[in-house]
């Protein structure tokens, strides 16, 4: 489309009917036609009443030249290759030189002044100049509306153009249209390209918890937070009780279920500034902003019991235990971590199925 766009623009430059140019030379005719119309006419006075017979070859002279200078202008605008109708009008025109040509031929043969009864000299000349009359009259109407005629047709040929630029205008605007919509899915493409990558560089594909490296970053800003504004700061650390016996006698499959089951139960029992996340293998870690270690301690038992009385997929009933830790002020993610899994480990030592908090 955008190729034919182009050869129809190019075609108009070549063969603009339009062509302003056209305008000057045409009134020109127009104006030499008149000229012409009206020289005739005051020939055939002249001869008629034998008026400056010394002047009748000045006079056939100038019709000729007229004639010449209007034809040329025709030939012109010919090599321009307007596309103009001026086949029609370059006829008109020689047949015009014709007539003067032939009339002051018949002029200058004409037999010599007789007398007549009046005892004055004369031609013969008045049936002559009646017999002349309709044809300059004839030829001055022809060559008017020939020229209306192109001035018409370049008219239309100017509508047309403007209407085929009107439509290669409007076909480009929808061809913009259509590319900034392309645009727009591209991009609309994209970013939900980049969310399911984000997605998945942040987000456990088993649970669809946080993963811990997107935990780990977010835990990361909190604990700026705290440490700016002085609030409390929590971890609970979630780990399933016997759950390599679970895959072992139920299979990995019912493991797997289990394990997003939990998931949703915990996610379930947590607030929305809460962030639950995917430890690893089939432990759960959760941050607690604004939350002191015997509040997350009271949760973690609650998290016990919630766990103690849902019913499983295949497995029935599941436990856990629960390892809490406050953040201290001084000590690293790392040394944080190691605190609440440490922890974790007095839980299950203790007989799993409980929460217990670490003192320091």
């Amino acid at each position: 489309m955008e190729g034919g766009s182009m050869m129809q623009n190019k075609r108009f430059r070549l063969n603009p009917g339009s062509d302003s140019t056209f305008a000057v030379p045409m009134q020109s005719m127009g104006l030499l036609s008149t000229l012409i119309f009206l020289a005739n006419c005051t020939f055939e006075v002249f001869v008629v009443n034998d008026l400056y017979g010394e002047q009748h070859g000045l006079i056939a002279l100038l019709l000729v030249i007229l004639c010449v200078w209007a034809m040329a202008e025709v030939a012109v605008l010919q090599r321009r290759k307007l596309a103009l109708p001026l086949a029609s009008l370059q006829l008109v025109l020689g047949l015009q030189l014709g007539v003067v040509l032939v009339r002051h031929g018949v002029n200058l043969l004409s037999s010599p002044p007789v007398v007549n009864a009046f005892g004055t000299a004369s031609r013969p000349q008045f049936g002559m100049a009646i017999s002349f009359a309709p044809a300059y009259l004839l030829l001055f109407l022809a060559i008017s509306k020939l020229i209306i005629d192109v001035f018409i047709h370049a008219e239309q040929r100017r509508a047309n153009l403007l209407q085929a630029q009107r439509d290669a205008l409007e076909l480009a605007r929808q061809d913009l249209r259509d590319a900034r919509d392309a645009a727009e899915a591209a991009n609309l493409a994209l970013l939900a390209a980049n969310a399911r990558l984000h997605g998945q560089a942040t987000t456990d594909p088993l649970t669809g918890l946080s993963n811990r490296r997107h935990f780990e970053a977010a835990l990361a800003d909190q604990v700026d937070l705290t440490r700016r504004f002085q609030e409390p700061l929590s971890l609970l650390l979630v780990d399933i009780d016997h759950f390599k016996t679970i895959n072992d006698r139920f299979g990995n499959q019912c493991g797997d279920l289990v394990l997003v089951e939990l998931a949703r139960l915990l996610k379930a029992s947590l607030r929305k500034p809460d962030l639950l996340a995917r430890w690893g293998g089939d432990e759960f870690i959760v941050m607690l902003p604004h939350t002191s270690a015997e509040e997350a301690l009271e949760l973690a038992r609650q998290l016990c019991g919630a766990m103690a009385v849902h019913v499983f997929p295949a497995v029935q009933v599941v436990t856990g235990s629960i390892g809490v830790a406050a953040w201290q002020a001084g000590e690293t993610l790392e040394q944080w971590f190691a605190r609440v899994d440490k922890v974790l480990y007095v839980a299950k030592a203790a007989g799993r199925n409980a929460a217990k908090l670490s003192a320091s």
